[in-house]
């Protein structure tokens, strides 16, 4: 991540205790690489979305609104970054997180000044959990065109959106050869193994065929619409890309999820401030960066070319500079 100029990374909700640990020994340490945020361990419903992890200890999996402040209280105790819940049914394929439970953690969650992140798909999803006070949605509403009504309530409660355009491209682009396949600011950081099997005519072939194909082109063009309709109305835009699964790329996605917000309607100035300034302040961290200024860390990168002319320009990567200090950068001399 640090290495495409990506200066802090949040996990939301796939992440073991060991990963306490690892942020306290990085903040004390000084460790290398992207600062790291996460939520630990999030919340589903039993045989519900996300699936399982492997050889892992899976997600809290409440079945009752008391179990879910339980588990709550549990995560509680390691001091979490967020708390992070999934209501989605994968297309009507799987059980949804009942409103009584996600409301419950959301109440036990504000008990332990912890806020919370959604995983939604459903434009009434987010009026629900909006309305059961949540602190931000994970994933852009991609169901329907949003309304004046969830415009103004996310507005009035400062609900944040994180839209990760890219991860709704990635669902179905590599059918169509996206050109950034073969941007050498993408290769520079992709096995050439990946890369050849990215472009394999089974994979190619496997995208093409996925029976959801035309849901996910039309949840991504909503997105993209729904982006540009919530912050024409006000509504915080942070960001984010989900990136780290498989055909998921660490630090070039950030770059690519910058052109994505452009695409929908956004300024560059607006994609990088959200990526920037409106990140740290969502993460609680804007006392420390997310802009230059005396007194915080000097986290910055320096481009060869102008972003606000062409936001494609920040893949013009010369330095990043971390604490002050100049680091390598992917595809600079």
């Amino acid at each position: 991540y640090l290495a495409y100029g990506v200066g802090v990374v949040v996990s939301l909700g796939t992440d073991q205790d060991l990963i306490y640990r690892m942020r306290d020994l990085q903040r004390d340490a000084n460790w290398p690489g992207a600062r790291f945020y996460t939520a630990g361990r999030g919340f589903g419903v039993e045989g519900g979305y996300p699936p399982p992890l492997a050889n892992a200890p899976d997600r809290y999996r409440p079945r009752s609104a008391e179990e879910a402040r339980a588990q709550v209280q549990e995560l509680a105790s390691h001091h979490p970054d967020f708390v992070k819940i999934w209501v989605d049914d994968d297309f009507g394929r799987l059980p949804k997180m009942p409103a009584e439970i996600s409301t419950a953690i959301i109440d036990e969650a504000h008990r332990h000044h912890l806020r919370v992140v959604a995983h939604v798909f459903y434009l009434a999803d987010a009026k629900a959990l909006v309305e059961a006070g949540v602190d931000g949605l994970g994933h852009s509403i991609r169901d329907q065109k949003v309304d004046l009504e969830i415009e103004r309530e996310m507005k009035n409660r400062g609900v944040f959106l994180i839209p990760t355009l890219v991860r709704d491209e990635s669902t179905f682009i590599y059918g169509e050869a996206p050109g950034w396949l073969d941007d050498p600011f993408f290769q520079a950081g992709v096995n050439p193994e990946v890369l050849k099997a990215l472009k394999s005519p089974a994979f190619v072939k496997k995208s093409r065929t996925n029976p959801d194909l035309n849901r996910l082109k039309a949840a991504f063009e909503l997105a993209k619409q729904n982006l540009q309709l919530l912050s024409a109305a006000g509504v915080k835009i942070g960001f984010g890309t989900d990136s780290g699964p498989s055909a998921r790329f660490q630090g070039y996605f950030e770059h690519r999820e910058l052109q994505l917000m452009v695409e929908a309607g956004l300024s560059p100035m607006q994609a990088i401030v959200a990526a920037t300034r409106t990140a740290a302040e969502i993460l609680g961290a804007d006392a420390e960066f997310g802009t230059l200024a005396p007194g915080k860390r000097a986290n910055f990168l320096v481009l060869e070319a102008n972003p606000l002319e062409d936001i494609q320009n920040t893949e013009r990567l010369a330095e990043v500079w971390q604490s002050g200090k100049p680091l390598p950068a992917v595809g600079a001399d």
